[in-house]
């Protein structure tokens, strides 16, 4: 086994490293020779992934591993060949439907009376404007993009089908979640209990909410429609009283957060010389973090203003950044990584809610914050989550094909996760203008479970003795790091918490 992971690390680090930087200079350039060079590279990638012969080798070695490290570095390669166990041809088709929808979003402005739009200059419409014809013009333009891409991501959701069909699964969906170790049956029971306590606060809530903005509007309740809120996806709690953005309003973002990160002992001065932090014509208008190497070459891609969404972001994605670095650089190229999605972005969102924290907002950016500002965090988390559930059931409803409208479909479970209502006559693929349905397949519930991580870990770390705002939460934080991907996401969590996941420190983090 060591000599078939040598092998196989000599061939594929190189070309993960290659394929990372392509991706990085798409999304920073969105030139085509780009889009080329990443779709070749996916290619080559997923073709030494579909050897069977390989497959097989992993597959009879199960269980025959006594070391722990070299079984984990097993089992990943497993997962990984596993969904790439299928035809050439539908390997090639699949990653050039990818890429070339990713590009679509890419280079896509919403447009308005003839004006191009950046998102950021959308969401500025979308927060301040005081015009209803204004907010509905803005929030459907910023849907044209569904349009644009409906039959490609359908086309693409076939293709993924058709691979796991051929895998014995049922659909795409289920076998995403198999392969990423989250078992689906627990995911909707663990739904299931989310939103039936989630529920009635949130209601309470919205209700509180939409007097407020039928007030700022000048409408009735009932006139209240989906561009009436503050994003184009109802994914944030509006600021309608404490206005964050003006403690940000002039402010250095990128370095309040170098010194913040400096002040916890997870320096980021490196990371940030390296990275993309603002917008321009033909740059990807979203964010992320990307280790290039699984080493230090770590960067993030952002499209900072002064206001608290990128103050929220930064922090977000150098969380991401610093799981990166801090992993154990003596482990095998494998284990070189976080333990799971959910596990960096629980750590990306513990420090992204920061930007909503009266106590961080008085320590590093203001200290003439006002004292409400406290109930932004939870608002915010009871928000996101029932947004993060719309994703997940309309996801798992997209790859189960059975579906007479998909459009219907989407607003059905906006209506009854966020309680929020649309013209009936309203037709359109407002769900493709999500880029993650395409572009980060069954990905969305890993957002929710790092919530749920997030408050944990956070739990967790004061109760032993550390602060948000100084380096005894690096020192703690960095002994989860260091673990990288030696275990599954269950047990590397119970090794630093003490305890299995559990939504309860979530719901008290809502106030729940």
């Amino acid at each position: 086994m060591e000599s078939f992971i040598k092998k196989h690390v000599e061939k594929i680090e190189p070309l993960e490293q290659k394929r990372n930087l392509a991706w990085w200079n798409l999304a920073t350039t969105g030139k085509e020779v780009f889009e080329e060079e990443l779709k070749e590279l996916e290619k080559e990638i997923k073709l030494i992934y579909s050897n069977q012969e390989d497959f097989l080798f992993l597959k009879e070695k199960e269980g025959s591993l006594k070391d722990p490290l070299l079984e984990r570095q097993r089992k990943l390669l497993y997962l990984r060949y596993a969904e790439n166990q299928i035809p050439k041809e539908l390997i090639d088709q699949i990653v050039a439907l990818e890429t070339e929808i990713e590009s679509i979003y890419v280079n896509f402005r919403p447009t308005v009376e003839g004006k191009s739009l950046s998102n950021n200059e959308l969401k500025s419409i979308l927060v301040n404007s005081l015009n209803t014809e204004e907010r509905k013009k803005v929030w459907e333009a910023s849907k044209e993009i569904g349009q644009k891409v409906e039959d490609k991501v359908l086309k693409l959701i076939k293709l993924r089908n058709r691979s796991a069909k051929a895998l014995g699964y049922d659909n795409y969906y289920s076998m995403r979640l198999h392969l990423q170790e989250i078992d689906e049956k627990w995911l909707f029971e663990w739904l299931d209990h989310l939103d039936e306590k989630m529920r009635g606060p949130f209601s309470s809530y919205k209700a509180g909410l939409d007097e407020k903005l039928s007030q700022r509007y000048g409408i009735s309740v009932s006139e209240l429609r989906p561009w009436h809120y503050f994003d184009p996806f109802f994914q944030e709690a509006p600021d309608t009283a404490s206005n964050l953005d003006s403690y940000y309003k002039d402010k250095d973002v990128a370095g309040i957060s170098e010194t913040y990160y400096r002040a916890i002992d997870l320096p980021v001065e490196d990371i940030l010389k390296r990275s993309d932090l603002y917008e321009r014509e033909n740059k990807n208008q979203h964010a992320f973090c990307n280790c290039i190497d699984r080493k230090q070459d770590i960067r993030i891609l952002c499209n900072l203003k002064d206001n608290e969404y990128w103050m929220c972001t930064e922090l977000h994605e150098l969380g991401h950044a610093v799981y990166d670095k801090y992993i154990d650089p003596g482990l095998p190229y494998l284990l070189r990584t976080f333990a799971h999605t959910n596990m960096t972005e629980a750590i990306a969102m513990l420090f992204g809610r920061l930007s909503k924290n009266q106590d961080w907002i008085s320590t590093f950016v203001d200290s003439g914050i006002s004292s409400n500002t406290v109930s932004r965090i939870n608002e915010n988390l009871l928000v996101f989550s029932r947004w993060a559930m719309v994703m997940i059931y309309f996801e798992k409803a997209l790859y189960e094909e059975n579906e007479k409208s998909l459009n219907k479909t989407w607003w059905t479970l906006v209506e009854k996760f966020q309680n929020i209502t649309i013209n009936k006559d309203r037709d359109s693929p407002d769900w493709a203008a999500k880029l993650h349905l395409a572009c980060a397949p069954v990905y969305y519930q890993n957002y929710l479970i790092g919530e749920a991580i997030a408050s944990q870990i956070q739990h967790y770390v004061l109760k032993n003795g550390a602060s948000l705002m100084n380096a005894t939460l690096g020192n703690q934080l960095k002994k989860l790091f260091v673990l990288g991907a030696k275990k599954n996401w269950q047990e590397t969590l119970k090794e630093f918490t003490k305890e299995d996941l559990t939504a309860s420190y979530l719901l008290s983090d809502i106030s729940i």
